[in-house]
């Protein structure tokens, strides 16, 4: 069987009763687009599983959303097997009256009973359709109906009749059962039969799981060649050999496009393919499918990309509705993706992967504390827990990990126990804990020390913009205290000044009662806005911080044409004259730098922004400048700056007695200047970027 490329598909109606119901799942076949039978509500519940209806309809809806506004026509979710009682009647009904967004597929026996149920329970639904099974081996027709073969496909054919009178003008699909106990010239010609009555759908079943892929590929094979082209064809592989996923993409390379599928695998023994692992097979990089799976016509197979991002929440809501649990290395889904639990792929962890979790899944990279973790691996854990160790003490507190983990057989150090060691082992001293990534502590030494932007900054930026513009809305993401926010209201209508922490935040409202200024406690990668009516994006010394990604593809969505990308980031440390630049250069690389925290490590590097910032095809006119920054600070203040720099307190917690160093310090500073007052450049590297 093939695609029909080469002239316009026929729409497919369904004439019954004088009412012409569109069957959108058997043009999408047709058309050679994927379509997922999900089975988790159904198939699932031989899991020893139950759904509730409303849990039924969150799933259902959930799973929709995955596909957006196009899911009726990729997704058949199987709403339940009406005749197993009234209890599982009402959780259908509940789904038919709540559904809308998918098709709802009712399964039952070739029996009238059932056929009635299924009608009944479906009315009012938008998205329909009535499937029975039809045994097509002499064990399963003698198991399931008591005839022989024969005698069962002519009581399959009859019901086949009967459904299609009594459905409303639903479509009526059929499951053929048992087909690995039986011929493909036989499925043929029942399909071939059923089609001609007007069935829709014929799905090929290997109810038991015996196929190998070298099986059901000649199986389809010869199934395809002995078909009308009137057939539409569906698979059910069960996995009871484990060969669910292979005997899938074996059949997928021969056309067929519509396959059940469940979440989590969840099905009758050793259940279905799982839902999850076929979409990001098909979803992931699915115009290379042809190199990486011998999957042809890919392009055709979605008719926008799924979002693949839903689809670990939503494996995880099933595991907890469900109460089946995710294992650790379950792929895709399970808490393996995106883990990091030893020192070498700690440094580099991406080329230890297949692909990005984050940007493709929404998986945040996560650290797991083992027998097998690395120096550099605890004291970047104890930094953004706020603790701080010398080597000395990490080899202390590595060593009772390791001691622990093989004592109790147990790898993983729960956080609970990884904050009770920390806390063991944590250098109380007379300065306060200033701890990465938690800058609402710091808010005040930050607000003080740090030196506000030169005007010439927001003249440089607005110099971007076209004489007419209308400076009505900017966004300021990571507003910290307000460096940013503020001299923006004096331009724009109304700024909204993106920051996480809600100490850093309030120091705005302490500085300014601009009523222009709407604060938003959320980190970008939490915050959404619904328009593209952005002039200014301003990013300033928080891109190092942030998803770049996902910054670069909301900025993209938020501004307006020619609208103003506004990236700024400072060096480590400001420029000072020679002897004193040498000497805070010495102490940097001696002792402060070891406790650089990681996102860091790219803290001016704006090649690579750049890189970012073009590679999204969005932004053009692409600038880089310095702008300089000049300041006259005393050496108090300029202590206090570098106390705001997260690893220099980093270094202090790391000190018996911080004071003590910071007096020394500071007597280093005044022989090197043979001054209290200092000249500082707090220069800035701005890159700016015009919307396309």
């Amino acid at each position: 069987m093939k695609f029909n490329d080469s002239r316009k598909t026929k729409k497919t109606f369904l004439l019954l009763n004088n009412n012409a119901v569109e069957d959108l799942i058997k043009q999408s076949v047709k058309s050679g687009r994927i379509v997922f039978w999900e089975e988790v509500a159904r198939d699932g519940a031989q899991a020893k599983t139950i759904l509730s209806g409303d849990r039924r309809t969150e799933v259902a809806k959930k799973t929709a959303a995955i596909f957006g506004s196009n899911a009726p026509h990729h997704l058949i979710f199987a709403a339940g097997f009406p005749s197993i009682s009234e209890q599982e009647c009402i959780a259908i009904k509940t789904l038919v009256e709540q559904v809308d967004d998918c098709y709802l597929a009712t399964h039952g026996r070739p029996l009238k009973h059932d056929i009635d149920l299924a009608v009944e329970v479906l009315k009012g639904v938008k998205h329909g359709r009535i499937t029975f099974l039809l045994p097509l081996s002499e064990s399963s027709c003698n198991a399931i109906l008591n005839k022989s073969l024969s005698d069962s496909i002519a009581h399959g054919l009859n019901i086949a009749k009967y459904a299609l009178d009594k459905s409303n003008g639903l479509p009526v699909d059929v499951a053929l059962v048992d087909c690995a106990s039986s011929t493909p010239e036989i499925a043929a010609d029942v399909a071939n039969k059923l089609s001609s009555l007007g069935i829709a759908i014929t799905k090929v079943c290997d109810s038991n799981g015996k196929f190998y892929p070298y099986e059901i590929s000649n199986f389809i094979k010869k199934y395809l060649q002995n078909i009308s082209d009137e057939v539409t064809v569906g698979v059910h592989l069960h996995n009871d050999l484990g060969m669910g996923l292979s005997n899938v993409l074996e059949c997928l390379k021969q056309n067929i496009r519509l396959i059940a599928t469940s979440w989590l695998g969840l099905g009758e023994r050793s259940g279905l393919v799982p839902t999850e692992q076929l979409l990001f097979a098909l979803g992931y990089q699915s115009e290379n499918l042809n190199n990486k799976l011998g999957i042809q016509n890919s392009e055709k197979l979605f008719l926008a990309h799924p979002d693949l991002k839903k689809i670990v929440p939503l494996a995880n809501l099933i595991s907890d509705f469900t109460n089946v649990p995710i294992r650790i290395t379950d792929p895709i889904i399970g808490e393996g993706v995106n883990s990091i639990s030893s020192g070498i792929p700690y440094k580099k962890p991406l080329v230890f992967q297949p692909f990005n979790p984050g940007k493709t899944l929404g998986v945040s990279p996560k650290v797991f504390v083992t027998h097998l973790a690395s120096k550099q691996l605890i004291h970047s854990v104890a930094l953004e827990k706020g603790f701080c160790f010398s080597d000395k003490k990490i080899d202390e507190i590595l060593k009772v990990i390791k001691n622990r983990s093989y004592e109790t057989t147990d790898a993983v150090v729960s956080e609970q126990e990884l904050l009770m060691i920390f806390n063991f082992f944590n250098e109380i001293n007379s300065l306060p804990q200033f701890p990465i990534l938690e800058f609402g502590k710091v808010a005040n030494i930050f607000n003080k020390y740090r030196p506000p932007y030169p005007q010439l900054l927001f003249e440089t930026i607005i110099s971007e913009f076209e004489k007419n513009a209308d400076f009505n809305l900017a966004i300021d993401i990571g507003a910290g205290t307000g460096l940013s926010t503020i001299p923006l209201v004096e331009k724009f209508n109304k700024v909204i000044a993106i920051e996480p922490d809600f100490q850093m935040a309030d120091k705005i409202n302490e500085l300014t009662k601009s009523g222009n200024i709407e604060l938003v406690n959320k980190s970008i990668e939490e915050f959404d806005y619904p328009n593209q009516d952005v002039d200014l994006i301003t990013c300033g010394c928080v891109f190092h911080w942030i998803d770049e990604l996902n910054f670069i593809t909301k900025s993209k969505k938020w501004l307006k044409k020619n609208g103003v990308l506004a990236i700024y980031n400072v060096n480590y440390f400001p420029t000072f004259p020679e002897n004193l630049q040498r000497l805070i250069t010495s102490e940097f690389k001696e002792k402060w730098s070891s406790f650089l925290h990681q996102k860091l490590s790219g803290l001016n590097n704006s090649d690579e922004i750049i890189k970012v910032v073009s590679g999204n095809g969005a932004f053009g006119a692409i600038k880089k400048q310095l702008i300089h920054n000049r300041k006259k600070i005393n050496v108090s203040e300029l202590i206090g700056l570098f106390c705001s720099f997260s690893y220099f307190s980093a270094f202090l917690n790391s000190l018996q007695d911080p004071a003590l160093y910071l007096a020394e310090l500071e007597e280093k500073i005044k022989s090197a200047t043979q001054a209290n007052i200092l000249e500082a450049d707090f220069e800035l590297t701005l890159i700016t970027a015009i919307k396309q």
